[in-house]
């Protein structure tokens, strides 16, 4: 699951790069954006060539034994869903917070170029790309739920430190060791919560990745909003806060889990 996520932060590093390199030379935001554009439609119908391959692939995949994706959860079950879901909204919120402001507080109150904004921003990106690339090591060492705790922690810190330096230098350095705090956050919720599920896997990661990109998708609009009613400063210790929380969190969702009768397997992965 780690490894799959690094592929979206190794996406995020290449764009910011050639953003960064365009707007030094004097590109502008509608270039950069066109050329965007290009991207994804260049991508879209390369999947013309592979489709055909993809769909003898899911009919082999077919004839294996399917789960039971409609039935029903248990009251305990349920109830670790939705935490795993809570967890992984305030996860997605401080994600796309930090991918989309911190670019902005380098410029705006750091007083940053932008190409340094840029920058920031791949910085933040390198570092969930290499802490995804050692997730699935790190999960078999130490268990999804220190790296949620651990993850929470440092990212906390980090931004703390970050908002008190007030230095453009020092927001590169915090920003490395927050990529790599968060990194692993959403691979662990996600794969937690298929575990969970048992007999209805799927069914369990799509209530929790519906609820968990409803942060990606609100968080940041709600993080500009603040913003603009006080301050990005304000802005940036709301995330400090939603990293708090999921440390927090984690450790009363591990208690749950540990009472959590007849579900050995999936507290065991967790944990």
């Amino acid at each position: 699951m780690s490894s799959f996520h690094a592929m979206f932060s190794i996406g995020n590093i290449v764009g910011a790069f050639f953003v960064g390199k365009a707007v030094t030379y004097g590109g502008t935001l509608l270039e950069c954006l066109g050329g965007g554009g290009l991207v994804v439609l260049l991508t879209a119908f390369s999947t013309l060539l592979i489709v055909d391959k993809a769909a003898t692939q899911a009919s082999s995949a077919n004839a294996a034994p399917a789960a039971a994706p409609n039935a029903s959860f248990s009251p305990s079950q349920r109830r670790l869903i939705y935490m795993f879901g809570a967890i992984g909204f305030l996860a997605f919120l401080a994600e796309g917070g930090m991918l989309d402001w911190t670019a902005i507080y380098m410029v705006d109150i750091l007083h940053a170029s932008e190409s340094q904004g840029a920058y920031a921003f791949a910085t933040f990106a390198a570092a969930m790309a290499i802490g995804r690339l050692c997730g699935d090591f790190a999960t078999k060492r130490i268990g999804h739920a220190n790296l949620l705790k651990y993850g929470g922690i440092v990212c906390a810190l980090s931004i703390l430190a970050m908002l008190l330096a007030n230095s453009a230098t020092i927001t590169l350095v915090v920003l490395a060791f927050c990529g790599l705090g968060v990194a692993n956050m959403i691979p662990a919720v996600f794969a937690s919560a298929g575990h969970i599920g048992a007999h209805a896997a799927g069914r369990a990661m799509a209530i929790v990745t519906t609820m968990g990109y409803s942060g990606l998708l609100f968080g940041p609009a709600l993080l500009g909003f603040v913003a603009q009613s006080s301050s990005l400063t304000v802005s940036l210790g709301l995330i400090t806060l939603a990293f708090a929380v999921i440390s927090a969190g984690t450790l009363y969702l591990n208690r749950r889990l540990k009472q959590h009768h007849a579900q050995n397997h999936s507290t065991k992965s967790f944990a």
